[in-house]
């Protein structure tokens, strides 16, 4: 009988927690020289000026649209001469990372090799290398690792899943040999900016400072880009906030929700979306109007400041990230002996805010019930690749001709899209499809497929 066919809550569950394993095994290697001190909060960065940085530098250490009008710019409108260009930006280690994930996964989806496991690897992938911000782990280690599973798929699953357990055993044995002979390790790459801050705030400072700051529009090319491709290749495959979305999703729940309205939460998204340009604009106006009835210079940091109003801010679920990644390091120090429980405790009850635990709670608790609520609901960046998704040539196909609406496609996949897709729905109704590909091997008569018209397969 096939295991996974008649215990799926069961299997779901089983992969879940081994994934976390996995998962809490690696965070015990890594990292496990630092000091408390290693830690540089955002905060303390967005008061530096930017000058003399690299790349790296640059996304390791500042988030642009964090840091001041002075900082990003220095005291006269204009970027500074010696920061990278945007081709510099895409030629870094975060973009090639970038590339790698959404071409594996564009690929694994082109030739149908996906599965819950192939998905939870990703999903990790994403979530630790662009959400932890100092995660680090060796390539011996992270080779282990994926031989171990390599070897518990073939031993567990036999046929079904022998290919995948063949690839892990010898990427594995790659990322081994490579740390063996060159010192090859895997670091994070911070997602600075952030999706949200490379979409809003491109536009801010371009209306604000009259400029074009290089790393929010590699940022946001970078999503944009890989969207064009295929439909919401960054978001399903890159995006660490989707990613924990859909990790979270994956726990064994059973008040799930899948066919929620889309009309009503892609109404909210996009009503954002113009909320976000009609209120800078209107904010802007009054601040220019203000200024000149006390006859102050509207063109001061501290007006300019007070017109560049935002309406993301207090709903930008990336930010939890910089205090995610500060918890992480210090659980590390307590887990490795450096800290106590105690310094752990008020470092964590004084360092970290409360608006976190209650943002990530909600966060978290909405994503058993709902697939990725805050990408349907909330982000810009969902809204725009929504709109991509249209003439994005990669995406899920229904042959229609072939489809006899039985409804397993529906039971598989996690998103509320394949059911209005093979009943022949209009592309603005459609709701987002994340191309996770998990209802790809679901159809008994093979109606779902993934590529571009006349290449499908």
């Amino acid at each position: 009988m096939n295991r996974e066919k008649n215990h799926p809550e069961k299997l779901r569950l089983c992969l879940f927690v081994l994934g976390l394993s996995l998962f809490a095994f690696g965070l015990l290697d890594a990292q496990t020289t630092n000091d408390s001190a290693s830690y540089l909060p955002t905060d303390s960065v967005a008061s530096a000026t930017v000058t003399n940085v690299d790349v790296d530098d640059v996304y390791t250490h500042a988030d642009a649209g964090e840091l001041g009008a002075d900082a990003a710019f220095g005291d006269e409108p204009g970027v500074p001469e010696n920061l990278p260009g945007v081709l510099e930006f895409f030629q870094s280690g975060k973009y090639l990372v970038y590339l790698i994930l959404a071409g594996a996964g564009l690929i694994l989806l082109f030739i149908r090799r996906i599965n819950l496991w192939v998905r939870i690897g990703f999903m990790l992938a994403a979530f630790i290398i662009f959400g932890l911000e100092s995660f680090s782990i060796s390539g011996t280690f992270l080779g282990e690792l994926l031989a171990a599973l390599g070897t518990f798929l073939l031993v567990a699953f036999g046929k079904r899943h022998r290919l995948t357990g063949i690839v892990f055993i010898a990427f594995g044995a790659i990322v081994a040999i490579a740390d063996l002979v060159s010192g090859f390790s895997i670091s994070a790459y911070p997602m600075h900016p952030s999706p949200m801050c490379a979409s809003t705030k491109l536009f801010m400072f371009g209306m604000v400072r009259g400029v074009i700051f290089p790393g929010l529009l590699a940022g946001f090319l970078g999503i944009i880009i890989p969207s064009l491709i295929g439909r919401k290749l960054f978001c399903g495959w890159v995006c660490p906030l989707g990613a924990l979305q859909d990790l979270t999703n994956k726990i064994p729940f059973r008040w799930r929700y899948k066919n929620f309205s889309f009309l009503l939460f892609n109404s909210v998204r996009m009503t954002l979306l113009a909320f976000f340009f009609l209120t800078f604009f209107a904010v802007r106006n009054h601040i220019l109007w203000l200024s000149e009835k006390v006859e102050a210079d509207a063109t001061s940091d501290i007006w300019i400041g007070f017109s560049s109003f935002n309406i993301y801010e207090s709903v930008n679920f990336f930010e939890l990230f910089h205090q995610m990644s500060y918890i992480y390091d210090r659980t590390i120090e307590l887990i490795t002996g450096m800290i106590s429980f105690e310094i752990w405790y008020d470092m964590i009850s004084v360092d970290v805010e409360i608006m976190f635990f209650v943002m990530i709670g909600i966060l978290l608790i909405a994503s058993l019930f709902l697939y990725r609520p805050f990408c349907y609901s909330i982000c810009p960046i969902g809204a725009v690749t929504w709109l991509l998704e249209k003439i994005a040539p990669f995406r899920v196909r229904v042959d229609l001709n072939k489809c006899t609406s039985c409804g397993v496609c529906e039971k598989v996949s996690p998103c509320p899209t394949i059911k209005p897709l093979y009943q022949g729905a209009s592309e603005m109704t459609l709701p987002d499809c994340t191309s996770c590909g998990e209802c790809l091997n679901s159809c008994p008569v093979d109606a779902i497929s993934f590529g571009i018209p006349h290449f499908k397969k």
